[in-house]
């Protein structure tokens, strides 16, 4: 007779689920992810430029991809799109810090940090250094001396639109003397040295001393002369293209101003005098004010001039008009508060302004073909923001109250016999006093 042994099930169970499942075990080989990177810290020079970071990945996952980041503003175009490499734009340094900054690697949870420093660029021996990106120029020919053409010009950093200076620019105004072009309508300046002229002779090889000066305008496009004293332009033509480096004394501080592209002349070499004619407003007007600026200008034995304007035309972001409208600037002298108000009372229109209470009269100036209005004016602009103008010939600005809340009445007749008239309440605080 057989012997029969009875295993119970658990023990069974038991038994095959330690057979069944033997443990795994780890190796060396299975590490987490890392970073590896060759060059962790990067200098770059006060110019700016293009660089790069190499970097290997050990252990590498499948599915994950490497990432890269800066907050720093100076850094841009950060690509880490290829494996192996990340690249990056440093902007040019225009101070003359040093300044520091760190790039984040990322691959999954891990991460590395590569430190970018780049150098402040060299102290200059200028007080303004500025290159401009644009130019506009008139070839005016010989028309202001035989033999010698005359070749007006604009260096700046704002655009002209519609012959109006845009707000917050700088406008470098020459008044050059050079050869005579052969091709008036292909005129360019011949290369070589050009000096400022003190007794503007309108002799070759010089600029004059009279018309060339920088023009400054504020955050309402009201613009400030400032006249050279000394100055050296230097010319080449290489192709399409021309550059200019002026070094001039204006106002007391030297300026090294640089251009490098196109400069292309408009031919107004013709033998008549340059065209002064304006398009003159043909309505009376009245204002209704939606914006009001008063600006420093100077001082006087304690009387300053202000440049005031008064519009009905909202504001864009860049503190330009929104066309249509109109627009009357003041050329005003008076008394300042203590507290920076206006003097209370009539100011009145003559011609001999420069007195407190007088306003200067109108005036409009073609230079180099772009409407110049001065002293007071009222200008009406269509949906374009073409002009019509019209110089204030007679009339009175009468104000009360103060910066905070000024009250005023504007009567003025134009060139025409045309009139404007406005009323104005609401803060009139000067901007700029110095």
């Amino acid at each position: 007779m057989k012997r029969t042994t009875i295993i119970p099930m658990a023990i069974v169970a038991c038994m095959s689920i330690f057979s069944c499942n033997k443990p795994t075990p780890v190796t060396p080989d299975e590490e987490s992810p890392r970073i590896e990177i060759q060059n962790s810290s990067i200098s770059a020079a006060a110019q700016g430029g293009d660089y790069e970071i190499s970097y290997s990945i050990v252990n590498s996952v499948d599915w994950v991809t490497l990432s890269a980041s800066s907050e720093a503003d100076w850094i841009t175009s950060i690509d880490a799109s290829t494996y192996g490499k990340v690249t990056f734009t440093v902007l040019p340094n225009t101070t003359t810090d040093q300044r520091t900054a760190v790039i984040q690697l990322e691959y999954g949870t891990v991460s590395a940090k590569v430190n970018v420093t780049q150098e402040g660029k060299e102290p200059s021996e200028y007080d303004v250094e500025m290159e401009m990106p644009l130019f506009y120029g008139i070839y005016y020919g010989e028309y202001y001396k035989e033999g010698v053409g005359n070749y007006w010009f604009y260096l700046m950093d704002q655009e002209m639109v519609n012959d109006v200076m845009s707000p917050n620019g700088n406008y470098y105004r020459i008044d050059l003397y050079g050869a005579v072009a052969e091709d008036p309508a292909n005129a360019f300046v011949p290369d070589g040295t050009y000096t400022l002229d003190p007794e503007s002779t309108c002799n070759e090889w010089t600029f004059t001393e009279e018309y060339s000066y920088l023009i400054v305008t504020d955050e309402a496009g009201q613009g400030i002369g400032y006249r050279c004293t000394e100055g050296v332009l230097t010319v080449k033509n290489e192709g399409e293209n021309c550059s200019f480096e002026l070094i001039a004394t204006i106002d007391g501080k030297k300026h090294r101003i640089t251009y490098n592209g196109p400069a292309k002349f408009t031919d107004d070499s013709g033998t008549d005098e340059p065209d002064v004619d304006y398009p003159q407003i043909t309505e009376d007007i009245n204002l209704n004010v939606v914006n009001a600026d008063a600006y420093w200008g100077s001082d006087t034995d304690g009387v300053a001039c202000l440049d005031i304007r008064f519009m009905d035309m909202e504001k864009d972001s860049d503190s330009n008009p929104v066309y249509p409208g109109v627009a009357v600037d003041l050329d005003l002298y008076c008394i300042l508060e203590d507290d920076g108000s206006i003097r209370a009372g009539e100011y009145v229109i003559t011609e001999d302004a420069g007195a407190a209470g007088t306003l200067a009269p109108g005036k409009i100036s073609s230079i180099i073909g772009i409407m110049i209005p001065s002293g007071t004016n009222v200008q009406q602009f269509d949906e374009d923001g073409n002009r019509s103008f019209g110089p204030v010939t007679a009339g009175t600005f009468t104000i009360s109250g103060d910066a905070d809340e000024a009250v005023v009445e504007i009567d003025f007749t134009m060139e025409g016999n045309h009139t404007l008239k406005a009323s104005y309440r609401g803060p009139l605080p000067v901007k700029n006093i110095q």
